[in-house]
């Protein structure tokens, strides 16, 4: 599943310093990459929960998810069946593992799951605004694709205010001489490099405690200390 996305995070992981193995007996952390939108791919998670037993004898110290909300919830609930045995369970990009609404349908289960998403800065008072803003007017805590809509918005709004145009070329070119420094992401300035990349771009890695998504890290945004490991997780 996802293969052309799998070779890109392991051409990432090899460019840090990690190497690949072919058992996973051999590794120190386990990465499963899912993509469940559809019944037929979520048949096809349901139809390899069997290799987990592999996966709890080979004892990783982590297992990361890049999935969709679905199948990353059926894997999490394995995993706390099983008590899998390794420190932590970490979401990497998932739909679900930061989600308030998975969050809230799935207290225990969700309790000190980490994930490394684009989220808002708990340290920037106009991000606390937005968030409080938010949260009174819809009754809800702001997703990650929330936090991302509204700052694409406001990326927009300040192209169009510098372009003082709506002319296609001149916004085009705003945009990409952007460099906005007044954003609610855990992130410095947003740049654009020729390919349209926001070079900046950094994720945040939050943990579920207390029924909602916290920062623990990078250092500069964190607002409170990650549990690891988890005791949960361990067999």
């Amino acid at each position: 599943m996802n293969v052309a996305d799998s070779e890109t995070m392991a051409g990432v992981l090899e460019r840090a310093g990690m190497a690949l193995v072919d058992r996973a007996e051999d590794a120190d952390a386990v990465i499963i990459n899912t993509c469940a939108i559809r019944e037929h791919a979520e048949q096809r998670v349901l139809g390899r929960l069997g290799e987990f037993a592999r996966l709890k004898a080979a004892r990783p110290d982590l297992l990361v998810i890049s999935g969709y909300y679905g199948d990353s919830k059926i894997i999490a609930e394995t995993a706390a069946k099983l008590r899998i045995g390794v420190h932590a369970l970490v979401g990497l990009a998932n739909a679900a593992y930061s989600n308030p609404r998975f969050i809230t349908e799935n207290r225990e289960l969700t309790d000190h799951l980490f994930d490394g998403n684009y989220w808002h800065n708990p340290q920037s008072p106009r991000a606390r605004a937005v968030f409080e803003a938010y949260q009174k007017r819809f009754n809800s805590v702001m997703s990650n694709h929330g936090v991302q809509g509204y700052q694409v918005a406001f990326v927009l709004k300040d192209a169009l205010e510098r372009a003082a145009s709506t002319d296609r070329e001149k916004v085009r070119d705003a945009i990409s001489k952007t460099n906005l420094t007044d954003h609610i992401l855990t992130q410095d300035a947003i740049k654009f490099d020729e390919a349209g990349e926001n070079v900046n771009a950094t994720p945040a890695l939050l943990q579920v405690q207390g029924g909602k998504p916290v920062v623990v890290g990078p250092a500069r945004f964190v607002e409170a200390k990650p549990v690891f490991p988890v005791p949960k997780w361990k067999g």
